[in-house]
């Protein structure tokens, strides 16, 4: 039992990439065609944070994998005798 709390950035690095795929495309959506000042703001505003989401889930994705490979490093070179 002691892996899951290695694979949970895994799985929080998951969540925040499907967070930030459907809030891009449910919120942010299409680019307006020539709108209003105001409009393009809230627009580059919500695309920003969707891209927020995206990079910080990938990040957390990576450390989950980082520190999953180096459990499975350290786990077999005790079990070896290394």
């Amino acid at each position: 039992m002691k892996i899951t709390r290695f694979i949970t950035p895994l799985k929080l690095g998951i969540c925040l990439v499907v967070i930030g795929l459907i809030y891009s495309v449910a919120i942010a959506g299409i680019p307006p065609q020539d709108p209003p000042p105001h409009i393009q703001a809230r627009y580059d505003r919500d695309v920003m944070i969707g891209e927020w989401l995206l990079y910080v889930g990938m990040a957390c994705i990576l450390v989950g994998v980082v520190i999953k490979i180096f459990r499975k490093i350290l786990t077999s070179s005790r079990s070896h005798g290394g």
